[in-house]
């Protein structure tokens, strides 16, 4: 029997409080070695994703408040690859369907919930929220080893945007990078095994790419 999905009050609030994306000037424009980073630019490795987008190098939902990124990884060349990695992406199954982008959520045990750091700040990246809804992945004490640039400040100055980022990780130690995305329409639950494999609810985000126009620099 296939396992029910529940939605919970806190998730079913969020989802009817989605907020669509609206178009914006890009704030984050990401630099490597003096020149924009775009789409289509060579791979790069995990280190400079860190450098330039800030966050964690080992989470696959990357916060960071100072630069005012999230950056999102997708191993999808761990599902297509050989069994030295299968097992260890098996539980996340991000795909591609036309021009929209389907990344699963954060959590590897058991139901994923919405409401969960990164998921949370990925469901309202649509819209502005208070400081304290934000959680910088300096505040992880699983993740503290890989301590960041990122600074967090609980103070009305505080950014309290956010910009998603993608890259894909098509043979391993390569990043490529897709691009700025937005949330294109409410998240939805589906079943996935976790790394157990045993089935729970997941959350998929269906992204869309943003036209970067990136403002004149001065030189």
């Amino acid at each position: 029997m296939e396992k029910e999905i529940i939605i919970t009050n806190v998730e079913r609030k969020m989802l009817n409080d989605f907020k669509p994306f609206v178009p914006k000037p890009q704030k984050f424009i990401p630099m490597f070695n003096g020149k924009i980073f775009e789409v289509g630019a060579a791979a790069i490795s995990n280190y400079d994703v860190h450098t330039i987008f800030g966050g964690s190098m080992q989470m696959g939902m990357r916060r960071c408040i100072e630069k005012g990124t999230l950056t999102l990884i997708s191993n999808t060349y761990i599902i297509k690859d050989s069994l030295r990695y299968a097992k260890k992406n098996r539980y996340y199954y991000d795909r591609w369907k036309g021009d929209t982008f389907e990344y699963t959520g954060m959590g590897l045990r058991g139901d994923q919930s919405l409401d969960f750091m990164q998921n949370k700040t990925l469901c309202k990246s649509n819209e502005r929220c208070k400081s304290n809804e934000r959680e910088d992945d300096n505040k992880s004490s699983d993740f503290m080893q890989n301590k960041t640039p990122c600074k967090s400040k609980d103070n009305a100055n505080n950014n309290t945007e956010v910009e998603v980022h993608v890259f894909e990780v098509l043979t391993p130690g390569n990043y490529t990078y897709r691009g700025w995305f937005y949330l294109a329409d409410k998240p939805f639950p589906e079943i996935q095994k976790d790394m157990n494999g045993q089935e729970r609810k997941a959350w998929v985000f269906p992204l869309r790419r943003v036209k970067q126009d990136f403002p004149e620099l001065d030189k």
